[in-house]
């Protein structure tokens, strides 16, 4: 059973690195375009 939530943690570990990577590209492409990333 602990193998299972290592496994997990792993995967959700790789989830938070993907959107963070996306989020950044997220803010470059904003600051080309000259619009803020959050328009709220």
């Amino acid at each position: 059973m602990k193998r299972t939530k290592s496994i997990l943690g792993s995967i959700k570990f790789k989830a938070a690195l993907e959107r963070i990577k996306d989020e950044k590209k997220l803010v470059e492409r904003s600051r080309e375009s000259g619009v803020h990333p959050n328009p709220s």
